[in-house]
């Protein structure tokens, strides 16, 4: 049992120095991106993108540990085979999603996601990015992959397994078993509220950064199961009746109105939790519920025909900061590839001088929240929490 245990260790650790040398070649390819970027934050996107990088290599042991398991009571070493040819699948996938996604960075300006699968039916749409050395780099990975890692180090690992004396026995496959169960603890990125998201792992202003963090693995998985999310293909009205209905809304003259005191006062915005209008008492409500607010509309402007945007607070973010309204199955916050290029109040406010402070009493990453920000700004901007959560992006 002991035996074995330790071969799990190294094969995982194996496994996550891989993923980190990968990480390594992603910066070094791209390195004309990364001239002003300062020793500290590399070391920051490995410390950083290390949650993503565990939770992927979580997903990868998960065959070999179940191959512990059930195979415990194998003279034949049947578990060390089958975790031999698997070892070899996904290193040849992994090291074939890391150079495309390598390839297709320089265009897209965004780590490997589903949308890569949209050409699978025009290939030539998606090779068109590419360039001719761009296919002797694939081939030459692969083929460096299969010699160096897998003939080489894993090789060695595994003629060490084939030595082993009997099988696992039952004590072996209990204590795998448990291993099997502790797993969900890296794979969902640890015991907090939020599950792991691709926006735990930006840290800093400049998006080159933050995607270098970024295991393009992990994140086309991951985006293969949010992107239902952005496909809504039911349509309640025939264009003719839609333009119809529209029609009035448009805005034929703009009006603007002045209604302060100051051109530069102090902004703060408040938003609550799951408040509802009917608390206030303009409203109907009673008085003595929300007294304080009552007594700011007497003395503000207030408006009495507005309404949410969407059914969950991370779609209501995304309405009150950056003007984006709620998307019909999901909300914007779960796509960073295109929050980076939709507007913010706070990189509006920046532009202006102002210094943005943002200070959420949950868990940051809840709901992409924590990505979300980073990107809602442009300098003189921090974040707060109650949650002992305070960061200034790095420079």
């Amino acid at each position: 049992m002991k035996s074995r245990i330790i071969f799990f260790l190294k094969y995982c650790t194996i496994w996550l120095v891989i993923l980190l040398l990968f990480k390594l070649t992603f910066i070094i390819y791209h390195a004309d991106k990364f001239r002003q970027v300062g020793f500290v934050d590399f070391v920051l996107i490995f410390v950083y993108g290390l949650k993503l990088d565990i939770s992927l290599e979580a997903y990868m042991v998960t065959i070999p540990v179940l191959s512990f398991v059930f195979f415990f009571w194998s003279k034949k070493h049947l578990e060390f085979k089958i975790i031999r040819i698997y070892t070899l699948i996904i290193l040849m996938i992994i090291t074939l999603l890391n150079i495309i996604d390598l390839a297709l960075y320089s265009y897209w300006n965004y780590r490997l996601d589903y949308t890569v699968l949209n050409y699978i039916d025009t290939p030539g749409e998606m090779l068109a990015n590419l360039r001719w050395y761009h296919y002797f780099i694939l081939v030459g990975a692969l083929i460096f992959s299969w010699l160096i890692f897998y003939r080489g180090v894993f090789a060695k690992l595994f003629r060490k397994a084939d030595s082993l004396p009997g099988e696992g026995g039952w004590k072996s496959g209990l204590v795998f078993l448990l291993i099997l169960g502790a797993l969900i603890i890296p794979i969902r990125g640890g015991l907090g509220t939020a599950s792991l998201n691709v926006g735990a792992v930006y840290f800093h202003k400049r998006a080159i950064v933050n995607h270098a963090a970024i295991n393009p693995v992990w994140n086309f998985v991951f985006s293969l199961t949010e992107k239902q999310g952005m496909e809504y293909k039911i349509e309640f009205f025939s264009p003719e009746k839609e333009e119809k209905i529209l029609e009035p809304l448009k805005v034929t003259k703009a009006e603007s109105r002045k209604i302060l005191k100051t051109d530069r006062p102090n902004i703060i915005m408040i938003i609550l939790e799951s408040f509802t209008a009917f608390t206030i008492e303009r409203n109907g409500g009673r008085g003595d519920i929300a007294p304080n607010l009552n007594k700011l509309i007497k003395e503000g402007v207030y408006f009495d025909n507005f309404y949410g945007s969407g059914d969950a607070s991370a779609a209501g973010l995304g309405a009150l900061l950056s003007g984006y309204p709620s998307l019909p199955n999901s909300y914007i916050l779960k796509f960073e590839s295109k929050v980076e290029n939709i507007p913010g109040i706070c990189k509006d406010l920046s532009a202006l001088g102002y210094t943005n402070r943002f200070f959420y009493g949950g868990d940051i990453n809840f709901a992409h929240i924590h990505s979300f920000l980073i990107h809602n700004h442009r300098k003189n901007f921090q974040l707060g929490g109650s949650r002992s959560f305070c960061i200034q992006p790095a420079a």
